[in-house]
C-alpha cells in the first residue's frame, strides 16, 4: 500500500527478514512457556525435600541471565540462511552460553534434593522426570547450536524430537506437577496420589517410546512436515514405534482424566 517491499523478492527485499522477525518474538516466547515452571519446579523441590531451594541467588540471577539472553538467539533457527560464519559463530556462542545459568539452575535443584528428606509424592515424580527431560533436551540444544551439526539435521525431527523434549518436559510436566500441588490449596481436596504416580510412568515411558525414534529418524535424513515416505527408506519401524509412544502417553492423559473423575467423587475422602 505505501510502496515499502521489505520482504519482496523481486523488489529488492528479503523474505527472510520476516522469518527474522517472527523469531526475534518467537524464541523470548519460547522460554515465556519454561521460565513460569522454573519458579513452580522450584517451589515444589523446596517442598518436597522440607529444605529451602539450594542457592537461592544464583537461581535467581541464573532466571535472569536465561531471560535476558533469550532475546540473542533467535538466529540459531537460520544457520543454513547463507547469513555467514561470523553471524552463526555469533548466534552459535550465545545459545551454548545460555546453557550455563540453565546448568546453574538443575544443580541447585538436584542438591535441594540431595540435601532433603526426600518425600516423594506426585508432584516430586514430575519434577524428577522434568530433570532427566530437560537435561537429555538441553543436550540436544546445545549439540544444534553448533552451526556445522545444525547443517545436517535443520528441519529435520530431530529438531521436532529437541522441541517436544523441552516444552514436554519443561512446561507440561510444570503444569502438570503444579496443578497436583497446588490442586488442594485451591479445591479443599487431594487429588488421587496413586493414580497420579500411574499417569506420570505412562507420560513419561511414552514419551520416551514416542521421540527417541524422532531423534533417530532426524539423523536419517527424515525432514518435518512429511506427508508420505517410500518403504525403502528402512523409517517405517521408528515411525510405528513413536505411534506405540503416542498410545502410552494417551493412556497417560485417560488416567489423569480418571484421577480427576475419580478425586470429585471421593473428595470427602482426600479433604
Amino acid at each position: 500500500f505505501f510502496g515499502m517491499h521489505f520482504f519482496t523478492v523481486s523488489f529488492g527485499g528479503n523474505q527472510m527478514m520476516y522469518f527474522n522477525l517472527i523469531w526475534m518474538w518467537g524464541h523470548p516466547e519460547v522460554y515465556i512457556l519454561v521460565l513460569p515452571a522454573f519458579g513452580m519446579f522450584s517451589e515444589i523441590a523446596a517442598t518436597f525435600s522440607g529444605r529451602k531451594i539450594s542457592g537461592y541467588t544464583s537461581m535467581v540471577a541464573a532466571s535472569i541471565l536465561i531471560t535476558l539472553l533469550s532475546y540473542l538467539v533467535w538466529l540459531h533457527h537460520f544457520f543454513t540462511m547463507g547469513a555467514g560464519p561470523d553471524v552463526n559463530s555469533f548466534f552459535g556462542i550465545v545459545t551454548m552460553f545460555i546453557a550455563i545459568p540453565a546448568g546453574v539452575q538443575v544443580f541447585n535443584w538436584i542438591l535441594t534434593m540431595a540435601e532433603g528428606n526426600g518425600m516423594w509424592h506426585a508432584p516430586r515424580y514430575w519434577f524428577t522426570g522434568f530433570l532427566i527431560l530437560f537435561m537429555l533436551g538441553g543436550m540436544a540444544g546445545v549439540f544444534m547450536a553448533s552451526p556445522p551439526a545444525d547443517f545436517q539435521v535443520h528441519n529435520s525431527l530431530f529438531l521436532i524430537a529437541h522441541f517436544h523434549t523441552m516444552i514436554i518436559g519443561v512446561a507440561l510436566f510444570g503444569i502438570f506437577a503444579a496443578t497436583t500441588y497446588w490442586f488442594p490449596k485451591i479445591m479443599g481436596f487431594k487429588l488421587d496420589e496413586r493414580l497420579g504416580k500411574i499417569a506420570f510412568w505412562f507420560w513419561f515411558v511414552g514419551f520416551f517410546v514416542s521421540f527417541t525414534p524422532l531423534y533417530l529418524l532426524g539423523f536419517m535424513g527424515a525432514t518435518r512436515r512429511l506427508d508420505h515416505y517410500t518403504a525403502s527408506t528402512h523409517w517405517q519401524p521408528l515411525f510405528i514405534t513413536a505411534m506405540i509412544g503416542f498410545m502410552i502417553i494417551s493412556c497417560g492423559c485417560l488416567v489423569q482424566i480418571l484421577q480427576i473423575f475419580l478425586s470429585i467423587r471421593k473428595r470427602k475422602e482426600y479433604a
